[in-house]
């Protein structure tokens, strides 16, 4: 770890030293990091709940860790979702280390989860406590594109973002980016399952939710529902076969299957990934888009949704219909 006294992160007016706290935290193992003053028009969505989780925030540090590109885009789609916990531990694991030494130095903050655990004794986004994109369109870390996924100016969609809020200033702050690494190649919407994503028009998150998550917190009381409304384990069956039900046992004990993310494996955004489609889309179309598109899976709608409607539409997806979730 840095010698916060010699590499000078302390300035004397006490607030903290840009280039130092961005040594610190490369140091700790990240990508890239941002930070935001708590006063920024931009987090007016998420101040109160920033005040509520450290009532003495003065600065938030916005921190991401890039995926292996490799793991994002396999079919194999377990190896995409192992990849992105892998993530989030490296960036819990790196706001805790940074903030256990700024703490020598008597500056105190909180360090937030990358995804999980969320506070579910409250209702709607208040259980999400702080969205970390905001944040990060806020440190120059992304902007949000077709996909409404962060895109890294480097890394594109293929990254995981964390933050943290200290109760001390920085010598200057990050701005947003000038410009949005969206192509606007709508693989993202060709890929999604359900339609969730469309060439035009809104993000139908509903539909994202009711499939891509069938194995997070939304949908578990429809799995507890079946467990114990079942009088035998055939009626049981009726609602979830054996490979689901395993599937939910890994979930539980591994970490959650995502069912998709296909948008975040299709995208061609960024520095590292711009040149590959833009040499030859079709080809890239071929080589990474369409094998997701093609993938054999289980899709999970809502009967008469405008995402059965497009689970039924490829012959390659399965289409189970599951409750409406609210």
């Amino acid at each position: 770890m840095m010698d916060i006294k010699r590499d000078g992160l302390i300035m004397a007016d006490g607030r903290l030293s840009y280039e130092g706290l961005r040594r610190l935290c490369f140091d700790a193992g990240v990508d890239d990091v941002g930070f935001v003053d708590i006063d920024r028009p931009g987090l007016s969505s998420q101040k109160e709940m920033i005040r509520e989780v450290f009532p003495r925030t003065r600065s938030v540090i916005c921190l991401t860790v890039a995926q292996n590109i490799d793991n994002a885009r396999s079919p194999a789609r377990h190896l995409n979702a192992m990849d992105i916990h892998l993530i989030e531990k490296e960036l819990t694991t790196a706001s805790r280390s940074i903030l256990r030494t700024l703490q020598r130095y008597d500056v105190r903050g909180v360090y937030l989860s990358p995804a999980f655990p969320m506070d579910l004794m409250r209702s709607g986004k208040k259980a999400m406590n702080i969205s970390h994109k905001p944040i990060a369109e806020e440190a120059g870390l992304g902007l949000t594109g077709h996909s409404r996924l962060i895109l890294h100016p480097r890394f594109g969609a293929a990254h995981c973002l964390s933050a943290f809020m200290i109760d001390r200033e920085v010598e200057k702050y990050d701005r947003q980016l000038g410009e949005n690494p969206c192509l606007n190649c709508y693989l993202c919407a060709a890929a999604c399952p359900v339609g969730a994503i469309a060439p035009k028009g809104p993000f139908n998150g509903f539909s994202c939710l009711t499939h891509n998550y069938r194995e997070l917190v939304i949908n578990f009381l429809d799995w507890v529902d079946a467990l114990v409304d079942s009088h035998d384990m055939e009626a049981y069956r009726k609602r979830f076969s054996d490979q689901e039900t395993i599937s939910w046992w890994q979930s539980l004990a591994y970490g959650p299957n995502y069912q998709c993310n296909h948008c975040l494996g299709v995208c061609p955004a960024g520095e590292q990934y711009r040149a590959e489609y833009e040499a030859d889309p079709k080809a890239f179309f071929e080589n990474v888009a369409k094998p997701l598109i093609d993938r054999s899976q289980t899709v999970y709608v809502v009967e008469g949704s405008p995402a059965e409607e497009k689970a039924r539409a490829n012959p390659n997806k399965q289409v189970k219909l599951v409750k409406k979730l609210f």
